[in-house]
């Protein structure tokens, strides 16, 4: 019998309903539609940490060398250890990136120990909408009708779900707005005269979903010459420590 293989579950919930009909016959109508979703995101690819020895490692000798550092680095070192996947990554032993040193020169890192370990990101991150739209008909006359439509979408896209923190995750919220206004004429059998006036509106806004909580868990953006994955921008970079291979700065 062919193996068969459980992967996760993923739920994707979706809904639709309208109502209409007339409010005073021959004259005044109405229609409304309503519909949504809601679906789970799942996170996927790979994620690179320090390992706990380089850690120690860069610490050592930023005590040694720049003092002052030290609890900057101890900040950004203690997310990567509590990342989402930390407890069940695995230390890098690709050769071609140096055992996720990459181009740092040290006798045992990145020759005999590795600087960087890796999981399979699992977070996952909701996604969320809504769509609204109602239409009004009033027959005045045989010969004159207005209607009104107002349309209504509340979206909330999860731009970055981060697997070091959850406070660097990232959603946007995309409201969209639109109304009409229209104005009927019947002239004759083969002529009309039509008004229509619209207005539209929309947003999109991208950042974390609690800014003061994202700043105060790591308040700054920087780059790393090595493999570690990004958070939010947060990346470290060690070259304050050690050698870089090729200009052994």
């Amino acid at each position: 019998m062919p193996r068969v293989r459980r992967g996760r579950f993923l739920f994707s919930n979706a809904w639709a309903d309208s109502v209409g009909g007339p409010i005073v016959k021959n004259k005044l109508f109405f229609f409304f539609d309503n519909e949504g979703l809601r679906y789970v995101l799942p996170g996927g690819g790979p994620v690179y940490i320090p390992t706990q020895d380089f850690s120690n490692f860069v610490l050592t000798r930023l005590a040694a060398t720049n003092p002052a550092a030290v609890p900057f680095y101890t900040t950004a070192f203690n997310l990567y250890a509590g990342s989402s996947g930390a407890a069940r990554a695995t230390p890098v032993t690709a050769a071609n990136s140096h055992l996720g040193c990459g181009d740092l020169v040290d006798s045992v890192f990145g020759v005999s120990k590795p600087c960087a370990a890796t999981f399979q990101n699992t977070v996952n991150a909701l996604n969320t909408e809504w769509l609204g739209a109602l239409r009004v008909d009033y027959n005045i006359t045989n010969n004159d009708r207005i209607y009104v439509r107002l349309n209504l979408d509340r979206g909330l896209q999860a731009t970055l779900t981060d697997p070091i923190n959850p406070a660097f995750s990232a959603n946007s919220s995309q409201p969209r707005d639109g109304g009409q206004l229209s104005y009927i004429k019947i002239i004759s059998s083969n002529s009309i005269n039509t008004v229509l006036l619209s207005a539209n509106y929309n947003s999109s806004v991208f950042g974390p979903t609690d800014l003061a909580a994202a700043l105060k868990a790591f308040p700054t953006t920087l780059s790393s010459p090595m493999v570690f994955s990004r958070t939010s921008g947060a990346t470290i970079p060690f070259i304050l420590v050690a050698q870089r291979r090729g200009n052994g700065s």
